[in-house]
């Protein structure tokens, strides 16, 4: 997209969103041209350091270290904090390792972006090969605009060809712009810039003086004046000491009877000859621009045949010009959609994810206790959390074999608090246990022996007694010896009777909540409404939009059965549990998450949900749980769980061939679900 069309879309746009933005995922620094024009264009407040994610230098330094994951969250990092408080921000991706193409593709799905593209007249075949590189990428194509067309007579005949054959390619044409002859010329101004001259007269006329042709003054004045009233609107290049040229083109230009030369550039000097200064500041008032540079007539002449036509904060012309085509020739109602603000259509992909949750996490941090200090997995994320600021950390064991361990696997646990059962049992924990517990034949030698003996039991009891706020465990342990102390001691959260799970599913393009995958064999009617309920305020917490979809074997009323039957009463139920949520059910998978599908067999019906649901609630654990592996597996995505949801406060359950990034992540989604239980405690 060239500086015109991002400054003609922005115009454009400006009427329906007031407060717009420009942000630049790779830039030049603080110096960089687009950004620098699209502050003084539209007056933007924003420093130029908040407009751009990282520099081309930076990235290409990072990439060279094969540090991607770093380069994205940075760049990712900066766009979210700059979007806030903006009602559109146009994103410009720049070029990076000459690839532009590739690198907007990687933005574009990163930053889920919808993506417009450009192309102009006779290129309508590259706009296939680019759709499949961004479709391959889960990138949404907003639309296809051409430019380029032949305006006059031929205009409506070329816009109609190339709106069939972008038709043909799947792709929404927005708009057909003409080439505009004031847009594609080079003024005075740019002149100035280019060569960074010193303009000595006619500074008001810059960017009016438009610049049709180049002479070198060589030849006697009568041929020169011969030439330029044949060629009118030249630029004329002369040597400083030429005042016989300056001052003939001074007089010509002030002439009715000639025609006006674009301007003078004057070479090898930045100062006029003072005699000739005088004669010329003498005059009332020197239209046409003359200007000078210290470099030599051959080198800016090189210079400016290879200028082509730039637009700056002075442009008016071309700025003006810019506005009229696209408020001529863009499509109204894809403005109206481009800047619609419309949550619905709002998508959380991966990397939007796992950057939202990581800096929500390090805002408010909170104290998690993680009981297996002996394994080098959980003291491997122990590091990276502590390391990247995400949490307080307290782990469980021996503090001289965990250090050794951690030592051994090249881990700093600095920061981490460590403590051992065995020896830091404390009183109050003991007849804390006692109290919750002696009504079930629990004694205070058994809770002892328990707290010393079973490190769940005691991080349970520092959730319970205010000293930690999460817990998370089940790298070596079961989900019954995680999940019992919780139950038992924690207990349930308020309007909730059960303990469920969801799963966050880190999709190519997206991410989904499926639940329950891991706790309920075979839930009632009245349990799956509970589940569903409970993974939409899941789902909630963590900025993805619930849609709710209670899944079948069969959609709607196509079918019946007792297990579609349960999953049609638990769809009412769960309604009438949480009447402003979007729910819908019985419906099969394929038409919860595809469009397409939805479309067919909700034919005539107006679904919030069917085609795209976030939120996918499986009628028992047999379907969900291999539903999950399946879906994992298949698309190689990262499953984030199981993530419990009920517990008062929040205890996770790790698989045992868990990773490092999974307990990283499983940590992090307990800091999200501890800081909600506590919002929640508040009303």
């Amino acid at each position: 997209m060239t500086a015109v069309e991002e400054v003609g879309l922005l115009y454009a746009v400006l009427p329906r969103a007031p407060r717009v933005g420009y942000f630049r995922p790779f830039a030049e620094g603080e110096n960089d041209r687009s950004i620098s024009l699209m502050r003084s264009i539209f007056r933007l407040d924003d420093s130029p350091e908040v407009m751009q994610g990282i520099t081309v230098a930076e990235a290409t330094k990072l990439l060279s270290h094969g540090q991607e994951k770093e380069l994205f969250d940075q760049i990712l990092s900066k766009y979210v904090e700059y979007r806030k408080g903006k009602d559109f921000v146009l994103v410009s991706c720049g070029r990076l390792e000459n690839d532009s193409h590739f690198w907007s593709q990687k933005m574009a799905a990163a930053l889920n972006l919808p993506v417009l593209l450009i192309s102009d007249v006779g290129h309508e075949s590259d706009l296939a090969i680019i759709k499949g590189g961004l479709e391959s990428s889960n990138v949404k194509i907003a639309g296809v605009l051409m430019s380029g067309l032949p305006p006059g007579n031929e205009y409506a005949e070329t816009a109609n060809e190339c709106k069939e054959a972008i038709e043909q390619l799947g792709l929404r044409s927005v708009g057909m712009l003409p080439k505009s002859a004031i847009i594609h010329q080079v003024t005075m101004a740019e002149v100035v810039d280019a060569l960074g001259a010193k303009v000595f007269f006619g500074e008001e006329s810059l960017d009016r003086s438009i610049v049709k042709d180049i002479t070198v003054a060589t030849l006697d004045m009568n041929r020169m004046l011969h030439r330029l009233r044949v060629h009118p609107g030249t630029l004329v290049i002369v040597h400083s000491g030429r005042a016989d040229v300056l001052l003939s083109l001074v007089l010509a230009a002030r002439s009715s009877n000639y025609p006006r030369p674009a301007g003078i550039l004057l070479t090898g000097s930045r100062n006029l000859d003072p005699d000739v200064d005088d004669i010329l500041c003498g005059l009332n008032g020197i239209a046409m621009p003359v200007i000078g540079v210290e470099e030599d007539t051959f080198a800016c002449t090189t210079t400016l045949l290879k200028h082509r036509p730039v637009l700056l904060p002075s442009s008016t012309t071309k700025i003006e010009a810019a506005q009229v085509l696209f408020q001529k020739h863009i499509d109204p109602k894809f403005l109206n959609q481009l800047v619609a603000t419309n949550a619905d259509d709002y998508v959380v992909t991966p990397k939007l994810f796992q950057h939202n949750i990581f800096s929500a996490a390090r805002t408010d941090k909170q104290r998690i206790v993680l009981p297996e200090g002996d394994d080098p997995r959980v003291l491997a994320a122990a590091g990276e959390l502590l390391a990247r600021n995400l949490c307080e950390v307290t782990i469980l064991g021996k503090e001289d074999l965990i250090q050794n361990k951690a030592k051994r696997n090249h881990v700093s646990l600095k920061g981490a608090k460590i403590v051992d059962p065995e020896t830091e049992t404390t009183e109050e924990m003991v007849d804390a246990l006692y109290n919750a517990r002696k009504s079930k034949g629990m004694t205070k030698e058994l809770a002892r022996d328990m707290l010393q003996g079973e490190p769940n039991w005691f991080g349970t009891m520092m959730m319970y007694l205010d000293q930690a706020d999460g817990m998370v465990s089940g790298a070596c342990h079961s989900t019954a010896a995680t999940m019992r102390p919780a139950l038992q001691v924690i207990k349930m959260a308020p309007g909730f009777s059960l303990v469920s799970s969801v799963f966050f599913m880190l999709l190519p393009g997206r991410v989904l909540v499926f639940g329950d995958c891991a706790i309920n064999v075979d839930p009632t009617a009245d349990e799956l409404a509970e589940i569903a309920v409970a993974s939409a305020h899941t789902a909630r917490a963590f900025g993805i939009l619930p849609r709710v979809a209670m899944l079948s074997y069969a959609t709607g009323d196509s079918n019946q059965g007792p297990m579609i039957d349960k999953v049609r009463e638990a769809t009412k139920k769960a309604r009438l549990l949480a009447p402003n949520e979007l729910i819908e059910g019985p419906i099969q998978f394929d038409a919860a998450v595809d469009p397409a599908v939805a479309a067919v067999k909700y034919k005539g019906q107006d679904s919030p949900v069917a085609g795209k649901a976030t939120v996918l609630v499986f009628p028992d654990l047999n379907a969900g749980n291999n539903a999950y592996k399946a879906v994992q597996q298949a698309s190689k995505s990262i499953a984030v769980g199981p993530i419990m949801q009920g517990l008062r406060k929040p205890v996770n359950d790790l698989s045992r061939g868990c990773t490092i990034d999974d307990i990283v992540n499983t940590v992090v989604v307990t800091c999200l679900q501890s800081k909600a239980s506590k919002e929640l405690a508040k009303k």
